[in-house]
């Protein structure tokens, strides 16, 4: 095991860990990293990374953070003469290097946000599976459904609306602005229709995405307010309301 360096103490941490939590947060002065630097891996290679960030002169302070976790960053905050407030960057290892053959263990996997949707939306399902599987102080993935969400069918692109009886199982929730017009939305006069099915070519687009990264994700059901609350139904809608924290607290995916 590596001996702590006295400036930024991140000889014994290394990348990989599960839980979100900050495990190492300290401050110095740039002439101290200088010298550490001299001896210790992390502030060399922390001193050459911010020796090629703007204004390099002009800093005097930095605070490195490392969370636990695969995903986590390390994030490094520099602060210039005469400022109280500073600029962070995140240093990770480029997405093509394998960590076991990375010089900089402390580092964690960046990925590249030019990607593809496909790509991303790959990444996502493997982070979400992850945390279902592995994080155990998160919820359960497999919840009581709401009373009615949006059942998706993975094979095509009908949807339609769906009573759930408060069954089991896992759904997506979505929150966002309506806007002011042209929204389709479940009534008293067309609840029947909007069980039967719903068309995708008229709803907004906001949702219609909904739709297709919820079916991405690999989850059957989409809860939205505008279609899943009958809203013209002043009973329906303050029992809805009532639930509402717990219904964007157990979804699994969107929010």
């Amino acid at each position: 095991m590596a001996d702590k360096c006295q400036t930024c103490g991140l000889g014994t941490i290394m990348a990989g860990g599960s839980d979100p939590i900050i495990l190492h947060e300290v401050r110095f002065l740039l002439n101290d990293l200088l010298t550490a630097s001299q001896t210790c891996f992390v502030c060399g290679m922390l001193y050459e990374g911010v020796s090629l960030l703007p204004n390099f002169e002009d800093v005097q302070e930095i605070e490195v953070n490392k969370s636990e976790g695969a995903l986590a960053p390390l994030e490094v905050t520099i602060r210039q003469i005469g400022q109280n407030v500073g600029i962070t960057y995140e240093f990770y290892i480029p997405s093509n290097v394998p960590v076991t053959k990375s010089p900089w263990p402390i580092l964690s996997i960046g990925y590249d946000l030019r990607s593809s949707t496909e790509e991303r939306l790959g990444l996502t399902r493997s982070w979400l599976e992850t945390c279902i599987n592995t994080h155990q102080n998160c919820p359960p993935a497999v919840q009581k459904l709401p009373k009615r969400v949006i059942a998706l069918d993975p094979h095509s692109s009908k949807i339609k609306l769906k009573e759930t009886a408060n069954g089991d199982g896992r759904y997506a929730a979505l929150s966002y602005c309506w806007g002011r017009t042209g929204n389709i939305t479940t009534t008293k006069g067309n609840i029947a229709s909007m069980l039967a099915g719903i068309a995708l070519i008229v709803l907004p687009q906001t949702i219609k995405e909904a739709v297709q990264v919820t079916k991405h994700l690999g989850i059957d059901n989409l809860w939205v307010d505008s279609l899943c609350i009958i809203q013209d139904s002043q009973e329906d809608w303050i029992q809805q309301a009532a639930l509402m924290c717990d219904i964007y607290t157990n979804q699994c995916g969107l929010r």
